[in-house]
């Protein structure tokens, strides 16, 4: 999303009821739930914005510049006090920051072979989590109660791998890797609940949801032709899930379906206790019974609201809201969100 005229970056938090959009020298933090409207609006001069983040009260924004301006490069990451309207912090680093995420009290900073935390009160970091490349910043997390990280998400080590690494009070406790993939991860998404991880292959046609331990649970074929995953979301009671693409065709599916079975998991396990992941296998996979083609071409981006709406936003500030009926197996689309006028004259649509 580097054309000037598309938003550039769309940023969801965890609790799924507030979304960041960055187009050029602007950001917008939107509130979803349980109404949607602007919480915030900020423009740098001279500068464009690599992306954007906010904290779960908005309070707090970090965000990147593009390095267009000496004042914002891309290996700072600024806090801004959105209450205030002022920068109140920076972080200065010696590497290119990919993606960053803020907790109540934690600094996520990706880079491109690792994972470093930092502490807001002081900006020290804090922890260091090596990853294989990661260029495009994969990363996903849950908060608990009070704000603070719970659950971080990102790759492994090794090509394939993930990593889930557990927080107790928002300090680190432990983490565990294992293997989902043949080739390198694409994209992947914990549940509300963190009981599942979804993981999407490199050609976006197989989803596959583990456990946090590792096990295999579900195989979901979104299709056979070669797709880009761009993201996927989870329904807050973690019983659905969804997947935006470049097949541009919105897919559910339920959660409560068969796991595999035991029989089924020994078919996928070597030697060396890692899952084989082969197309020969694929008669198990499961097929969304709920689809829906999107109606605009550009790219897009999907996340649940509550247990059955799904909000979808295009690059070019497009807002549309999609309700499912799981009795029927359908899905239907609203009226378009009453927010996307306000969205488009501030990102000037």
């Amino acid at each position: 999303m580097t054309n000037k005229n598309l938003i550039n970056s769309i940023s969801f938090h965890a609790s799924n009821t507030i979304v960041s959009v960055v187009k050029n020298n602007k950001w917008v933090v939107l509130k979803l739930l349980p109404e949607m409207k602007i919480l915030s609006t900020h423009s740098l001069f001279k500068s464009g914005i690599l992306f954007a983040d906010s904290s779960r009260d908005s309070k707090y924004i970090i965000f990147a510049g593009d390095g267009s301006s000496d004042k914002y490069p891309t290996t700072n990451l600024v806090i801004y006090n959105s209450h205030h309207k002022a920068e109140v912090a920076t972080l200065t680093l010696k590497s290119e920051i990919i993606a960053a995420r803020i907790a109540s009290n934690t600094l996520v900073c990706v880079f491109v072979n690792k994972i470093v935390l930092y502490s807001i009160s002081d900006l020290a970091p804090i922890e260091t989590f090596e990853t294989h490349d990661n260029p495009k910043g994969i990363v996903d997390y849950l908060l608990n109660e009070k704000g603070a990280l719970k659950v971080l998400l990102t790759l492994g080590t090794e090509k394939g791998s993930i990593q889930i690494i557990t927080f107790e009070n928002g300090e680190y406790a432990k983490k565990n890797s294992f293997r989902v993939a043949n080739s390198k991860v694409h994209s992947i998404k914990i549940s509300t609940n963190g009981e599942q991880i979804c993981t999407s292959s490199f050609k976006g046609t197989v989803l596959r949801i583990f456990n946090p331990v590792g096990q295999l649970l579900f195989e979901y074929r979104r299709g056979t032709k070669n797709a880009k995953i761009w993201n996927l979301s989870f329904s807050q009671n973690s019983q659905l899930l969804t997947l935006s693409s470049s097949s541009h065709t919105l897919h559910v599916w339920p959660l409560n379906e068969k796991i595999m079975t035991k029989e089924q998991r020994k078919k996928r396990v070597k030697k060396n206790g890692n899952y084989v992941f082969s197309s020969s296998l694929n008669s198990n996979m499961i097929r969304s019974k709920m689809k829906i083609s999107i109606p605009f071409k550009e790219e897009f981006r999907v996340c649940f609201l509550g247990q059955n709406q799904i909000f979808v936003i295009s690059v070019l500030g497009k807002i549309l809201l999609y309700s499912v009926d799981l009795e029927n197996n359908t899905i239907s689309c609203g009226n378009k969100s009453s927010v996307q006028e306000l969205l488009s004259n501030e990102l000037q649509f």
